[in-house]
């Protein structure tokens, strides 16, 4: 099975990863304006036209833009979403016209056909936005079969939900925002630092690796590290803390403003 993960931008600013194969193609967030968008897709050859679906995790600013979701409708993209999701959505025009041209498909949580050969389990993350989820990819053709899980935006407790899916998982993307003691020190509003710290918070670099360390798949065949705050924390204590407990195996990090790793599954 041939599958290409482009992460397009993740962080504060916007998260945005294209998930594709010969037959579709579809994308984890929409946290670009359009016209970001349509640059880091025609970067990777493609546009929003060529897209089959979107999913979205959660609504805050960053993983969903009104511009990018007005596209998707005028090109006659499928968005899936949760329903609790229309509280903050529902009266955006895109979104209107989308539901219009029945294109809104709404998940629950349990796994569903997403397209042919892909089906996702939605996994309930705790996070300060109705109904976050990150999402367990099962692509399937003939007898190839690899498993994508994808988790960002989440706070300490969700490390339990998204422990069952790691030991089975072929390639993890999964937040690494902050260092503790960074994050601590970083003269921000107490409140800020108490929200990314606390429990509907982000995860931290420490989190995130004793998650992997604990869960850690035979299959996995490399970790890529999302949502890294620009402030609280350094690319080299994120990457230090997954390599401790990972070893040899292939850690890969997202940026805000750069496109990539770019991953191809034969």
């Amino acid at each position: 099975m041939a599958l290409k993960f482009s992460f397009l931008g993740s962080g504060s600013r916007g998260n945005c990863t294209l998930v594709e194969s010969d037959q579709w193609k579809f994308l984890i967030d929409l946290g670009f304006s359009l016209r970001q968008t349509s640059e880091t897709l025609r970067y990777c050859q493609t546009g929003i036209e060529n897209l089959s679906a979107a999913i979205i995790t959660h609504t805050h600013d960053d993983h969903i833009k009104k511009s990018t979701v007005k596209r998707l409708a005028s090109s006659n993209v499928t968005l899936f979403c949760r329903n609790e999701h229309e509280s903050r959505i529902g009266n955006w025009e895109g979104f209107k016209l989308l539901r219009e041209k029945h294109l809104v498909r709404p998940y629950a949580d349990n796994s569903f056909e997403m397209l042919p050969g892909v089906t996702v389990q939605p996994i309930a993350v705790s996070h300060d936005s109705p109904a976050t989820h990150g999402f367990v990819f099962d692509f399937k053709t003939g007898n190839s079969q690899f498993r994508f899980v994808y988790a960002a935006d989440c706070g300490f407790p969700s490390t339990d939900a998204i422990s069952k899916f790691i030991p089975d998982a072929d390639l993890v993307a999964l937040e690494f925002n902050h260092d503790e003691e960074m994050e601590r020190r970083s003269g921000r509003p107490w409140f800020l630092i108490n929200r990314v710290l606390g429990p509907q918070g982000h995860l931290s670099n420490r989190s995130a690796a004793n998650l992997l360390g604990k869960t850690k798949s035979k299959k996995l065949r490399g970790v890529v590290q999302l949502h890294l705050s620009r402030d609280c924390n350094r690319p080299d204590l994120a990457m230090t803390e997954a390599q401790n407990t990972l070893g040899s195996l292939p850690v890969h990090q997202t940026a805000q403003d750069t496109i990539g790793p770019i991953i191809n599954i034969a």
